[in-house]
């Protein structure tokens, strides 16, 4: 998972830090462990987990993620590993979560 750091060389920090967002997905039944991503170059942990799937929403086909992506699939490919890049939920942004909970006042 990025770390919040990573996150923001592309975007503004995430609403909910990376502690937090860990806590989230350890208590996800099927989660066995998390590991942080400290850059956008996804290579080293590629390189070190070898996973069957890297699981990725469909947003990174275009824009600052592009690359990353397209390092991903020749990376993954080495050892027949599959990209699964669910539908990116259109209308929903942190840009405009974060704008309404200032209008109202929180965070």
């Amino acid at each position: 998972m990025l770390t919040d750091k990573a996150i923001t060389t592309y975007k503004d920090p995430p609403l909910i830090t990376y502690k937090h967002r860990e806590v989230i997905l350890k208590n996800i039944r099927l989660v066995k462990k998390v590991i942080a991503q400290k850059t956008l170059d996804y290579t080293e942990n590629l390189e070190k987990i070898r996973p069957h799937f890297v699981v990725h929403g469909d947003d990174w086909k275009k824009g600052i993620q592009k690359e990353t992506r397209e390092k991903v699939l020749i990376i993954i490919k080495k050892w027949n590993g599959k990209l699964i890049e669910p539908k990116y939920t259109k209308g929903i942004s942190s840009k405009k979560l974060k704008k309404k909970l200032k209008l109202l006042n929180i965070r």
